[in-house]
């Protein structure tokens, strides 16, 4: 009797050998009887074995590199504990025991202090530490993925995914933060990355940037004698309009309150404060 098959790496990690996965050489592929190991032999360049059995009832089993993970014949973390229970009567030929392989991705990216909000991670701006990065999808076998992890010291993060489809994203604190990378926005975490990992990949760059808004404030007064100093008894001037200009672009507009005040809650950048 004949017990064959192939053994591939499933770089989607989906148990089905697609076109332009690649076989894998050299594994060694083993046939059990109980706790007895009847036979073994590794696989040929194109990743075929074959055994040369007498009728009887046998596992098939194939023999783990580290680091490896199995899509088929059952889908597992623990590669080889996927098998195949076979009956051989005699001269059968039974194909088709395919064994599938893959090795976790990884996505990896840092989190800083974008101090002039411009996107770009410049030289002097600090990484942002224990910040929340969550990953969600779906991996290459269907299931549901929803994991996270922090940011280190450096603001570093990596975490490692079954291949698959994710979306990337920063979970933000309440007290004001914006984000200017991966797209400057208003909303904080609102910028994600969407992503498609296959086996063993190494993806790198999910990089997010975030800043908090400058505030700029002052008063406006009646100077009774002109001397440009704000002195007691000259009272507040109530009403008036403030604003903040970026060249020709009036960025932001307000008016005085009663005691004079006046503030504006800006992106980092250079601005001309007018009345």
């Amino acid at each position: 009797s004949v017990k064959a098959g192939h053994k591939w790496h499933d770089l989607d990690a989906d148990g089905v050998w697609d076109e332009g996965e690649p076989p894998l050489e050299g594994w060694t592929i083993q046939a059990w009887q109980g706790e007895t190991l009847v036979a073994s032999t590794t696989t040929a360049t194109d990743g075929s074995y074959s055994f040369s059995l007498e009728p009887g009832s046998y596992t098939i089993r194939e023999v783990c590199g580290e680091g490896w993970l199995q899509s088929a014949p059952a889908p597992t973390d623990g590669c080889g504990s996927g098998v195949y229970d076979v009956t051989l009567g005699s001269g059968q030929i039974e194909p088709d025991n395919d064994f599938g392989n893959y090795q976790l991705a990884s996505g990896s990216g840092s989190k800083f202090h974008d101090l002039d909000a411009d996107g770009v991670w410049d030289e002097g701006e600090p990484g942002l530490e224990n910040w929340t990065i969550r990953v969600t999808g779906t991996d290459g076998m269907g299931n549901a993925v929803d994991v996270s992890t922090t940011t280190d010291a450096n603001g570093d993060y990596s975490v490692q995914l079954t291949p698959g489809t994710y979306t990337m994203a920063e979970e933000c604190p309440v007290n004001g933060w914006m984000q200017s990378l991966p797209t400057p926005t208003n909303g904080c975490g609102s910028g994600v990355y969407d992503v498609t990992l296959t086996s063993g990949q190494v993806a790198d760059g999910y990089d997010f940037g975030n800043y908090e808004m400058g505030m700029e404030t002052g008063h406006k007064w009646h100077d009774l004698d002109a001397d440009g100093v704000w002195e007691a008894g000259e009272p507040p001037l109530e009403g008036w309009t403030i604003q903040a200009w970026q060249g020709e672009t009036l960025v932001a507009s307000t008016t005085t309150a009663a005691d004079g005040s006046y503030s504006f809650s800006l992106e980092p950048g250079s601005y001309t404060i007018r009345e």
